[in-house]
């Protein structure tokens, strides 16, 4: 037999296996390759499945300004717990950051009206918001009466104001320093001024007309700045005439206004000490005007949209919570706007005018003032020239600096926060405040009470109608 098959023969298993081995090596290669594409691309497709839903699973963190146009901070990243840790933690710091600079806002917009009780002070204690059926006639025949005929007197003692010196008293005086004055150089049992010799009347004459001076500046050193009741323009009611809680509510917040101007004037001329008036930044006020409630036009009738068409819905409007107040840019310097149909639910704007004697070189100092007493802008300002000389003869002594006339507008703003409280329904309806105390509650059941009895179906309305229509 053949050594070779003989060989074949007795190692048959090994050659055979070796052979296979031989062949499955790239039968082997050939399938492992076609598995090893399909899974690559198996793999592929969940990892851009994945990415997808990952890219679609990003969250735009962001923190807004806290003043309206200020820089916004956002990043759009996928979920992440440390960055929604931060950025939750830097929007409850700014929460409550605002939060306490609108407290502040609301402090200091009350200011000296806020009572220790928490309640505001107002002229007539009871009136608002609501007096009772029984003293609501009382209350607001006190309300005009005290903002028409006691506010002006007091306001003006309060802030140590006051006329220049009485015309008659004056003429008295002079009367009597002459006659003192003429004995003086006459001989004795004598009173004729024609006795006088010219330089003795000049004489008499220059120290009269010094007396006078030296009485007008006492009278401008006792005070802070002059005015009498009548520069104060307020609304009057025929005789027996009482005002609407809206009228009084309105005559309240005019009180207010006119208040705060002169604190502003109080704060202006704080440096001028014992000197009063010549030492004084403001020096006269001839004019007070607090015009039409809600910045509205003086034509705009209550309750319609000064911004044309109907009024907005209650509950419609922006405040603190609901975004930027809206402007209207035609309006004033401002754009602010407030009342029935505007979408402003935060504030009220209250406008004046004033006509002001002013120090021409400190008349910026009465401005500053204006805005520091509370929320109040000067629209609009305009300047003349003042003759002391013609206003010394009226008895006013302004010192010896220059002065001028200052007419401002003015503009007030009044947060709703606190007004709210002391606001009559008739207000709070016409500018779509909600009622301060909530609807009573239903009481309960009484258990041991009788069922109702069932009432009886409705016949249907037409025929084939269904429920519902």
């Amino acid at each position: 037999m053949n050594p070779i098959v003989e060989k074949l023969k007795a190692n048959w298993l090994p050659i055979s296996l070796g052979a296979a081995v031989v062949v499955a090596l790239p039968t082997a290669w050939y399938f492992s390759s076609s598995m090893r594409d399909s899974k690559l691309a198996e793999i592929k497709k969940t990892f851009d499945t994945d990415a997808k839903e990952l890219e679609s699973a990003k969250v735009n963190y962001s923190i807004s300004p806290l003043i309206p146009g200020g820089p916004k901070v956002e990043l759009t990243h996928a979920p992440n717990e440390v960055l929604t840790t931060f950025f939750k933690s830097e929007r409850d710091k700014q929460k409550l950051q605002a939060d306490e600079l609108y407290a502040e806002a609301i402090k200091f917009n009350k200011g000296k009206r806020a009572l220790p009780d928490g309640g505001i002070q107002t002229l007539v204690k009871g009136l608002f918001p609501e007096p009772t059926e029984l003293e609501s006639e009382i209350k607001r025949a006190e309300l005009a009466r005290a903002f028409t005929e006691f506010a002006p007197r007091n306001l003006l003692q309060r802030f140590r104001a006051g006329p220049p010196m009485d015309p008659e008293s004056l003429k008295r005086e002079l009367n009597t320093q002459a006659d003192q004055l003429l004995r003086g150089k006459l001989p004795p049992g004598k009173n004729d001024p024609g006795l006088l010799n010219d330089a003795e009347r000049i004489e008499i004459r220059a120290k009269l007309v010094q007396f006078r001076l030296e009485k007008y500046q006492q009278v401008a050193a006792g005070l802070s700045f002059y005015a009498d009741p009548y520069v104060f323009r307020l609304p009057q009611l025929p005789e027996g005439q009482r005002p609407t809680m809206a009228q009084a509510f309105d005559w309240q917040q005019q009180y207010w206004v006119i208040e705060d101007i002169l604190q502003a004037i109080e704060k202006a001329n704080e440096s001028a000490g014992s000197t009063g008036i010549p030492g004084s930044v403001v020096k006269r006020l001839e004019d007070v005007m607090v015009l039409a409630k809600f910045g509205r036009d003086s034509g705009t009738p209550a309750g319609a949209n000064p911004e044309g068409g109907a009024p907005a819905a209650a509950g419609t409007e922006v405040g603190p919570d609901g975004g930027v107040i809206p402007t209207d840019p035609t309006r004033s310097v401002t754009g602010r706007i407030s009342g029935p149909g505007t979408g402003n639910n935060l504030y009220d704007v209250r406008k004046a005018r004033i006509v002001v004697v002013v120090s021409a070189k400190n008349a910026t100092k009465f401005i500053d003032a204006l805005s520091k007493v509370n929320f109040i802008t000067v629209l609009d300002a305009d300047l003349e020239a003042v003759d002391p000389n013609a206003d010394l003869k009226q008895g006013y002594y302004y010192g010896e600096e220059p002065v001028v006339r200052m007419s401002l507008e003015l503009e007030s703003i009044w947060l709703r926060d606190w007004t709210k409280l002391v606001m009559p329904k008739d207000v709070r309806a016409e500018l779509g405040i909600p009622d301060l105390t909530p609807p009573a509650a239903t009481p309960p059941a009484d258990p041991n009470a009788a069922p109702a009895a069932t009432p009886p179906a409705a016949a249907p309305s037409g025929s084939g109608s269904s429920v519902g229509g």
